[in-house]
């Protein structure tokens, strides 16, 4: 029961942060009159996607050198 209502738990922090992700986004659709540079939507979602990852008590520990550019991808 316990390991239910904590799933639970996490799927409504994990919906507060989608939400306000969303809420984030139509922000800056509004801000830059619908028209968001591809570095503007970047910088949303990395700031979308570390709230997320803080409200669930995730942490990330980076190793490396930070590129200065292109993709990152982890798995």
């Amino acid at each position: 029961m316990l390991h239910a209502a904590k799933g639970l738990v996490r799927t409504v922090i994990l919906l507060v942060a989608v939400a306000q992700a969303f809420l984030g986004f139509a922000w800056l659709k509004v801000r830059t009159r619908f028209c968001p540079s591809p570095a503007e939507r970047a910088e949303w979602l990395h700031h979308a996607c570390a709230r997320a990852l803080r409200y669930l008590g995730i942490e990330t520990i980076p190793s490396g050198p930070i590129p200065r550019a292109g993709l990152v991808v982890c798995n």
